[in-house]
């Protein structure tokens, strides 16, 4: 069983790729959005994210209960398939919706896993 600092770690890191892959392909993304809607929930997702990263570095996530670990697991999941999307963007449209299944994942992870 993992130690709190261990749950830290893992916890944050995985929140923080849901983050960074939005930050740092923000622009490519947007490019290939084909409405103004779809570039707005790029813009609502990429804040989203940012605010549950930024909370996570503010709490203390140490809960390794069973629901907790199920979420990381299933972030992380959604976090490679994301990678796999980014690489091409041919289906925006899928990719957005799979960020906002990340993000919902990112801040349940941040509030469930608080100390």
């Amino acid at each position: 069983m993992p130690s709190r600092a261990e749950n830290q770690a893992k916890y944050l890191a995985e929140v923080e790729a849901t983050y960074f892959l939005l930050e740092e392909n923000f622009d490519a993304i947007y490019e290939h959005c084909t409405d103004p809607a779809e570039r707005q929930l790029l813009r609502n997702l990429h804040a989203a994210a940012r605010d549950a990263y930024w909370r996570g570095v503010a709490s203390s996530l140490e809960d390794g209960n069973q629901v907790v670990r199920d979420i990381y697991a299933d972030l992380t999941a959604a976090n490679q398939q994301i990678r796999n999307l980014i690489t091409s963007l041919q289906n925006v449209a899928a990719l957005l919706s799979l960020v906002k299944q990340a993000v919902r994942l990112a801040g349940s992870l941040v509030t469930l896993a608080a100390a």
